[in-house]
């Protein structure tokens, strides 16, 4: 058969020597990119277009809410005016305003008119009629006539000693700052009076002030949406429908203010541009009234129309930028994909990340012929076999077998267990010079197995990995028989595990540490009855003492007697500790990890302990001196109470108490300082001193009296503690010194 019958045949070739699959390939590309590009151009077209007709809608929203602006406002002026109008031209307010003045009768009948007036509006607060031929303003109230200089209301009294034109028929904003009895006071104003032919004011005028809230009341009703404030000519928040727009009012006000260009009515763009703020300032009231909400809000048929319109063309370029992308990725990058798999394959098989094989790297590697990196692959997928299978060897998944391990390796074997960070470490430093080691990792630690000629040879090679990885190996003997396998893994194993009791500066550690460790331990349950009892008497330095002695122990034992003892230990401290409710505990149970490996060095678990020994200490030292406190209490109210009883003595009380005497006594001098007796005779002598001034009764009879059987022993006490004797002491002599 002719050889070329093994390989396909080429694919057809065009006249331009280009495949015909890669022609029709590129006129796709072609048409996708033209596709794309115009999808593009008709989504800034559309964009362009619908940020047009969204400033025209805005526009329009504009226009109505100052029209309904305008509205409102004029709608509360007019009602106002007329009702100033009526109240001018009435009998009452002419009556107020002659030059001549009124009767009492007169004035009676007025005062009763302008309450009446005051009552039947309910948005009226007061009424002040002004004659300025008398400068004399009369108002409803506590006050009904007084001099304008008089008048309390100052905005008030400037309106109507500064009138203008332009004030009105208008609502004009006043506050009046409070003091201690009385809090601010806001309300609106609306001044009337006639005017000469040439605009001067008339001398009289109408002033009628209305309550602000009832004027906000009016102004949110006629505009009941959430997003509704009005600001005074200053930018001060007069009413709001929320109080967060005064704070979002703010900026709009000063971009308001800043541009002097800006007219009376017009809309300002969020930062976001997502919000908008539309405003009018009333050409009356100054009044700026603001409606601040989203574009959303303000047309909201319009910005679902366009958003909806603006996901289905940018879906379709992305859907086209995908497509075309694909077939880029599939037509021309076959190898870079392929390249690129082969890389990971390596790394993946090598343990280590692509990308900190990049970082170790300083200079750049040579670029192997793809024929070459695939034999690299297919020679690192063998070692990641090899590995597998030692670690189940280990894990005794499957029978220690030499032979499935290594082709030419012959015994004797060497089994090490290496603290590196990562295994392609261990390659780098030892492949050169033992290229049939197989390394794995078993519990947070490589296993690494090879031949080694002799013991020298074993050490020397663990020493290399030592120093080259700066890290700790365990190293096994040299063993023929390859069942031993799992053997020695479980010796080094064991040590690793044991490793916060070795000296951290050794750096190799050979199995043979194992034997000098003992399988069996020598601590009772009565060293852990003492250390408890230690513990609750107080005693600190007694308990660290017990500890210690445990401590020294544990350096002797394996890893089995050492955890169990560890264990008991704890738990001795813990059920302590949970009697007292400490917070030492580890959700509540524990105070250390649950395994010695777990424990970086014997120093923690010395801080640990340590800390739960003083919480121990203290509070069983506190609690004996409290018991202390209330037992020598006790006696001592026992003392106070019986001491007339002859057989009262520091022994009959030890017994009624059922305690040593001894103790008792140790006790009571330690919160006293004195003895019980020395109290029982302190008591009776106090008592009988008193006796011999206050009453004529024989010494011996007062001595029975306050206790004393043996009134020999009386006088002794007595002349001891008071320097004479009874009968001196009766007749009032100076004690001699």
């Amino acid at each position: 058969m002719d050889q070329t019958s093994h390989f396909s045949l080429p694919a057809a070739v065009s006249d331009n020597g280009l495949p015909a699959k890669m022609k029709c390939q590129f006129r796709y590309i072609l048409a996708g990119a033209l596709i794309l590009a115009l999808m593009v151009s008709l989504l800034f077209s559309m964009t362009r277009f619908f940020e047009r007709v969204t400033y025209d809608a805005i526009s329009d929203s504009n226009r109505d809410f100052a029209v309904s602006v305008n509205a409102m406002t004029e709608t509360l002026n007019s009602s106002m005016v007329n009702f100033e109008r009526q109240l001018f031209y009435s009998n009452t307010v002419s009556t107020l305003f002659r030059k001549d003045g009124f009767t009492d009768a007169e004035k009676s009948y007025i005062m009763r008119d302008l309450n009446s007036s005051l009552n039947a509006a309910d948005f009226t607060e007061a009424i002040y009629v002004y004659n300025g031929y008398t400068d004399t303003v009369y108002s409803t109230g506590p006050f009904f006539a007084r001099k304008l200089e008089d008048v309390n209301a100052i905005p008030v009294r400037e309106l109507l000693s500064d009138r203008s034109t332009d004030q009105r028929f208008r609502a004009i904003y006043c506050h009046e700052d409070g003091d201690e009895e009385h809090s601010d006071h806001n309300y609106y104003a609306f001044i009337f009076y006639e005017l000469y032919p040439d605009r001067t004011p008339k001398p009289n005028a109408l002033v009628v002030t209305i309550h602000d809230d009832w004027y906000q009341n009016f102004l949110l009703l006629a505009n009941p949406s959430s997003d509704f404030i009005v600001l005074d000519f200053a930018g001060n928040p007069l009413l709001y429908a929320d109080e967060s727009l005064c704070s979002s009012s703010r900026p709009y006000y000063e971009q308001i203010h800043e541009d002097t260009e800006n007219p009376p009515s017009g809309y300002i763009l969020g930062k976001n541009r997502n919000e908008i703020c539309l405003y009018y300032e009333s050409p009356s009231t100054r009044h700026i009234y603001l409606r601040i909400t989203s574009i959303r809000d303000l047309v909201p048929r319009f910005y679902h129309f366009r958003q909806i319109t603006t996901r289905i063309i940018i879906g379709l370029s992305f859907l086209f930028a995908a497509l075309l992308l694909a077939l880029l990725f599939y037509s021309f990058f076959p190898m870079l994909r392929m390249k690129d798999a082969i890389r990971q394959i390596d790394s993946c098989l090598t343990g280590e990340p692509e990308a900190e094989n990049t970082k170790k790297t300083a200079v750049p590697e040579e670029v192997l012929p793809l024929k070459k990196q695939l034999e690299n692959v297919v020679s690192k997928s063998e070692r990641t076999s090899l590995e597998q299978v030692l670690y189940d060897m280990l894990l005794k998944k499957r029978p220690a077998d030499a032979a499935r391990l290594f082709k030419t390796a012959a015994p004797p074997y060497g089994l090490m267990l290496v603290q590196a960070h990562h295994r392609s470490d261990i390659y780098r430093a030892g492949l050169h010079l033992h290229p049939e080691i197989v390394i794995t990792k078993s519990d947070n630690i490589y296993a690494c197995i090879g031949s080694y000629a002799s013991s020298a040879a074993l050490t020397e090679f663990s020493e290399t990995l030592a120093k080259t990885l700066q890290c700790r190996v365990f190293v096994s003997t040299l063993f023929s028989d390859f069942q031993e396998l799992t053997l020695h893994f479980s010796s080094l194993r064991e040590l690793h595990c044991l490793a916060l009791i070795l000296d951290p500066s050794r750096q190799i550690i050979p199995e043979t540490e194992l034997e000098q460790k003992t399988a069996e331990h020598t601590i009772s349950t009565k060293d852990f009855t003492e250390l408890t009892a230690r513990l609750k008497s107080g005693k600190l330095e007694s308990s660290l003492a017990k500890w210690q002695e445990i401590r020294s122990q544990l350096y002797t034992y394996r890893y089995d007697p050492f955890q169990y003892i560890l264990n008991r230990t704890e738990d001795t401290i813990c059920r302590i500790l949970k009697d007292l409710h400490s917070n030492l505990l580890i959700d509540g149970e524990r105070l250390l990890p649950e395994h010695v490996e777990q424990i970086g060095d014997f120093a923690e678990i010395d801080e640990i302990f340590g800390k739960a020994f003083a919480v121990i200490c203290d509070n069983y030292s506190e609690k004996k001196a409290q018991k202390y406190s209330n037992l020598a209490q006790k006696v001592k109210e026992i003392v106070e109470q019986e001491y007339h009883d002859p057989e009262l003595n520091a022994q009959s009380i030890a017994d009624r108490l059922q305690l040593n005497n001894a103790y008792l006594g140790r006790m009571f001098r330690s919160a006293y300082g004195h003895s019980i007796n020395d109290c029982i005779n302190s008591c009776r002598l106090e008592e009988s001193k008193q006796l011999l001034r206050e009453s004529q009764d024989p010494v011996d009879a007062i001595a029975r009296n306050v206790g004393f059987a043996n009134v020999k022993y009386y006088y002794v006490l007595f002349k001891k503690y008071t320097g004479q004797t009874p009968a001196a002491y009766r007749a009032g002599e100076e004690p001699v010194t």
